[in-house]
C-alpha cells in the first residue's frame, strides 16, 4: 500500500529493504521515542527491525493493521498507521510517531488525515481513535487539530518501564470527518 500525502511525502507498508533505515532511525530516536513507546528498546539490531517489518506484512494481511514509513523528501521521518481495526464495530485506533528532525512540520497530521480519509472513504469505518500519554503534548495537538473530541482518560493504562502511564482517549466519527472535510469528499467513491 502507499498514500501519497503530498509531492515530497508519502506513507507506504515497510518492505524488508526499509529494515536498515528503519533501524537507523530508531537509534538515532530512541531516547526521544522511549517516553511514549515499547518499540524502540525491542529493536536492538537490523534484524530485529526486519522481523518487526515482517510482523507488520502479517498483521495486514490477517487483519488490515499495519504500520507504515512516512517518508518526507525522499528521508525516513517516522511511522503512521492503523494501529487496531475492528471490522465488527467499524472502528479503529490510530497511531503515529517522528524521529525528532521531522517534528513540528506537520507531517503526523497530514499523514493522520490521509489515513482518516481511507479509513472513513475506503474501509468505511464509523469511529476512530487516538490514544496518548496526558503529558504527551505533541499527539494531543494532532488529534484535536485533526477534530478528534476528548472523551477521557484511561487511568494507568500503559505500562512505561517499571510504571504506568495514564492514556488521554480522543475519537472523530465518519459523519464528524465528512462534515470536516465538506462536499470535497464523496462517501460513496
Amino acid at each position: 500500500m502507499h498514500w501519497s500525502i503530498d509531492p515530497q511525502t508519502e506513507l507506504t507498508l515497510w518492505t524488508s529493504a526499509d529494515a536498515t533505515t528503519l533501524y537507523k532511525l530508531i537509534v538515532e530516536n530512541r531516547d526521544f521515542l522511549r517516553p511514549w513507546f515499547s518499540f524502540p528498546d525491542a529493536i536492538q539490531s537490523i534484524p530485529d527491525a526486519a522481523a518487526y517489518i515482517q510482523r507488520q506484512h502479517e498483521r495486514w494481511a490477517q487483519r488490515g493493521e499495519f504500520w507504515a514509513g512516512l517518508w518526507s523528501a525522499g528521508r525516513l521521518a517516522g511511522a503512521a498507521g492503523v494501529y487496531v481495526l475492528d471490522r465488527d464495530n467499524a472502528s479503529a485506533e490510530l497511531g503515529y510517531w517522528l524521529g525528532v528532525h521531522a517534528t513540528g512540520q506537520g507531517l503526523a497530521t497530514r499523514a493522520c488525515r490521509t489515513l482518516l480519509d481511507y479509513l472513513f472513504n475506503e474501509v468505511q469505518v464509523n469511529r476512530t481513535v487516538i490514544q496518548c500519554g496526558t503529558t504527551n503534548h505533541a499527539s494531543i495537538a494532532v488529534a484535536e487539530r485533526l477534530g478528534f473530541q476528548r472523551e477521557g482518560i484511561l487511568r494507568q493504562a500503559q505500562r512505561v518501564g517499571e510504571g504506568f502511564r495514564d492514556m488521554v482517549v480522543y475519537s472523530l466519527l465518519a459523519e464528524e470527518w465528512n462534515r470536516q472535510r465538506g462536499s470535497s469528499i464523496d462517501p460513496t467513491a
